[in-house]
């Protein structure tokens, strides 16, 4: 006999309640304490990822971003990128520290410095990918 739609629904329902899935999560993003830094100096940003979810998770990119607001878009620009080749179990989290230098290009300003992480494989939430620090980051001009 061919399944009905009962027993479909019953095989979803209990698929959905076992389903294992990987979830990144940025815990903190802090970078070095000085609120203010010239162009052509380093910054240091420190960030810590973990899997909240329930299946290991596999390699992905951390990105780094000034921003105007505190909203990831277009406008920012992105400072840095790496990727991560490290596969987080459950619960395990992982710590990178970056020291990179502001470009000259870079306009004079306030900005938030917003971490993002890019997941290569499924994620359960994305919401939870991306970080700004609460104070902002005075980029000024070489003395």
């Amino acid at each position: 006999a061919m399944a009905g739609p009962f027993d479909f629904y019953m095989f979803f329902l209990g698929e959905k309640a076992e389903e294992a899935i990987a979830d990144l999560n940025i815990l903190k993003t802090v970078r070095s304490p000085k609120k203010e830094i010239e162009k052509g100096e380093k910054i240091k940003l420190v960030t810590t990822v973990k899997n909240i979810g329930n299946k290991q998770a596999g390699k992905f990119r951390i990105q780094y971003y000034l921003s105007l607001d505190s909203e990831l878009d277009d406008l920012d620009i992105m400072v840095f990128q790496k990727l991560m080749h490290v596969k987080l179990n459950p619960g395990k989290r992982v710590r990178y520290t970056k020291k990179k230098k502001i470009k000259n290009s870079v306009d004079a300003d306030d900005y938030w410095v917003i971490a993002k992480i890019v997941p290569f494989g499924d994620d359960a939430v994305e919401s939870n990918n991306v970080k700004f620090q609460s104070d902002r980051l005075s980029i000024v001009e070489k003395e």
